[in-house]
């Protein structure tokens, strides 16, 4: 039903996906992020570089690792069509800043009694 496309390593819908199951599929994807997210594309470029073997790719260790991956190589050679060099089609890999919701130290504490000071028998 998906297919992986080379050489940018994202996940597309074929003409085989059943047309009732379309929109659950899309909403499967995108839930996943499996579409065109760049951790996904990144994770199945690093199967591929892995298994790339000097231009002559391991298919069958890439198919137990990543079988759209492979199924992506096989199509290619029956197309006659070149690889794509990992090392020329690294895709783009950003780390996403996160955005923490932090409460002050001294907010959480309002409604708690006033912490001393100072130490046992006075002591600062």
């Amino acid at each position: 039903w998906f297919e992986v496309v080379l050489p940018n390593f994202v996940l597309r819908k074929t003409a085989r996906l059943p047309e009732e199951l379309g929109q659950k599929a899309a909403t499967t994807i995108e839930k996943l992020r499996l579409f065109n997210d760049s951790k996904v594309r990144f994770t199945r470029w690093l199967w591929y570089k892995r298994h790339w073997n000097n231009g002559d790719p391991l298919i069958d260790l890439l198919e137990k690792d990543a079988p759209l991956v492979a199924a992506a190589v096989r199509k290619a050679r029956a197309a006659g069509e070149p690889l794509p060099d990992p090392n020329d089609c690294l895709p783009d890999h950003r780390v996403k800043k996160r955005n923490r919701l932090y409460v002050r130290r001294d907010a959480r504490n309002k409604d708690t009694a006033e912490i001393p000071t100072t130490g046992p028998q006075g002591v600062p």
